[in-house]
């Protein structure tokens, strides 16, 4: 008997300890702690909001969300969220299938789609799940898209599937995709006969009073939206533009949603009550929400590289490891608490999401800058420094480590240092022999023709779409060359970016290689079979 007393008032004990109350001094000193770690990273500006017990303990805007401008960041500035989209839509999912009870996670995308769906594998294309997808067990190989978006449309991309390899056994492996969510965009649309965009509308934003969240097509022309900013020559941040960001907006549920942080209070304290809107109505049925919420195949890597790679007992003064995937979300351990989380990152923009179900903790960060990996550090340090506070823990951090993580105990992190794109190197053959059309199945086509810069310099450019970049030569490579960005696309200005390269054969070019993807030049009138690279339809379809 005095054994179970002694257990009750252990477990009153510890339950006490995390049930602690957030004050004016924790705000003090986090504020102190942001502002240091904004510093030292080269952070324009953050939104951050804190949910604990179904209560908002913190929502607050740091910095600038327009360095030139010095607009405040606020809790209503509007930001991509970029790929924790993922789990956005993964809870739209679960909203459908509480509308359409007849459908689970693991109902095939066949059964959804129809005759929409084709896969090059016909036994994929036949036992593939809503599961499958937003776990990323699918096994398709799909190519970065993010250049195709420059000149598809999603259904074109849709279409186009089937010209993509299963590159391995449906729930043998993790193959990490944006595309495959627009499976689910279709899905949805076919059922509630609507675009993808009113559905998030009418079944999460307004439910949840999510007034300021939409897509990053708005950015195209709301001032509102926060600046993007990238690493530009010597040190100094260029700012992505909203046009560049709103281009891939098509991808709504894979990177292409936008919020700010009192709307991501409300959805935080959402998913922590299971589904449950702020008047008790139960608007996803709670054990989808628990699914969700759970782990899904085994993934023993860090969910971002530079963040828990290294972070193991005794090397690391705490335990923090990833130990799997979910629905669309890691699933990492932090001081013994499992943490669902995901990162997004893009066009200068990057977010780190964060839940501790069992605890009723919800945390969402937001950088507009200054570069992924350093934005996820300060991220990483801002959110378990909360974490610490709210668990009553010492920390590991302070003003120093803030600085320095994940060193001492691993690598440190910085903005690389970018070099320009040298523009006076000579080509393997005169420029002209390198212009020409060149398409894939899949992938559209693409066309390098001669142009000249604004110092009269004859240049060879690269289009795709409204995509534009100038083309020059690399340094001891033959028919290799670096890709600088015109218009939209100036913040790719350094080695290392973008590149592309030729296939030679006596003095003649043959094929173009570019994101891993080979396109063959196509000689003669190109329109008709561009028009089928990239639509997938002939001239009978149309």
């Amino acid at each position: 008997p005095m054994a179970k007393y002694d257990f009750i008032i252990l477990f009153v004990f510890i339950h006490g300890c995390l049930s602690m109350e957030w004050s004016a001094s924790d705000t003090v000193n986090l504020d102190q702690f942001i502002a240091t770690t904004m510093e030292c990273r080269n952070v324009p500006g953050m939104f951050l909001t804190i949910v604990k017990d179904d209560e908002v303990t913190l929502s607050k805007g740091y910095g600038f969300k327009n360095v030139e401008t010095k607009e405040p960041f606020t809790t209503q500035t509007p930001m991509s969220i970029q790929s924790t989209s993922k789990l956005m839509i993964t809870i739209l999912t679960a909203r459908i299938l509480t509308k359409y009870p007849q459908y689970t996670f693991d109902t095939t995308i066949k059964e959804l789609l129809g005759d929409y769906l084709e896969l090059s594998d016909k036994t994929a294309e036949k036992i593939v799940t809503i599961r499958d997808i937003v776990s990323h067990a699918h096994g398709l190989g799909f190519p970065d898209s993010s250049w195709l978006w420059f000149t598809m449309t999603k259904y074109d991309l849709l279409r186009s599937v089937k010209h993509y390899p299963v590159v391995d056994e449906i729930r043998r492996g993790f193959h990490y995709s944006n595309d495959a969510f627009l499976f689910l965009d279709k899905a949805f649309e076919l059922m509630e006969n609507k675009s993808i965009e009113k559905i998030f509308r009418d079944e999460l934003f307004d439910p949840l009073g999510m007034i300021h969240s939409n897509t990053i097509n708005e950015a195209r022309y709301d001032e509102s939206y926060a600046t993007g900013y990238q690493p530009g020559p010597n040190g100094t941040l260029l700012k992505t533009k909203r046009s560049y960001i709103s281009r891939n907006a098509q991808n709504v549920g894979g990177w292409g949603l936008a919020s700010t942080a009192d709307d991501l209070a409300k959805y935080l304290r959402f998913v922590l009550r299971e589904g449950k809107l702020e008047d008790g109505t139960q608007h996803v049925n709670p054990d989808l929400m628990k699914e969700v919420l759970s782990p899904q195949i085994f993934y023993p890597l860090p969910y971002v590289k530079v963040a828990d790679g290294y972070s193991l007992r005794p090397d690391f003064p705490s335990t923090s490891q990833t130990q799997s995937y979910g629905m669309a979300s890691w699933h990492r351990y932090y001081r013994g608490f499992q943490l669902v989380q995901h990162t997004g990152s893009h066009g200068g923009c990057d977010t780190l999401m964060t839940y501790v179900p069992e605890l009723n903790i919800g945390i969402y960060t937001g950088l507009n800058g200054p570069y992924t990996d350093v934005s996820w550090v300060a991220e990483t340090v801002i959110q378990e420094y909360i974490l610490d506070t709210l668990l009553e823990l010492p920390s590991y951090l302070n003003n120093t480590t803030a600085c320095t993580f994940p060193a001492p105990w691993g690598e440190p992190v910085g903005i690389p240092s970018f070099q320009a794109i040298p523009e006076d190197v000579v080509p393997a053959l005169p420029l002209d022999k390198y212009t020409g059309v060149f398409g894939k199945e899949g992938a559209g086509c693409l066309s390098m023709t001669l142009n000249r810069t604004e110092d009269d310099v004859e240049v060879l450019q690269f289009a795709l779409g409204w995509g534009r970049m100038f083309a020059y030569p690399k340094e001891g490579q033959a028919h290799q060359f670096w890709l600088k960005g015109l218009d939209d696309m100036f913040h790719y200005w350094y080695t290392g970016g973008h590149s592309a390269g030729f296939t030679e054969s006596d003095g003649s070019i043959s094929e173009m290689r570019f994101l891993g993807l080979k396109l063959k030049r196509i000689s003669g009138d190109s329109e008709q079979l561009c028009s089928y690279y990239l639509t997938g339809l002939n001239g009978t379809d149309f």
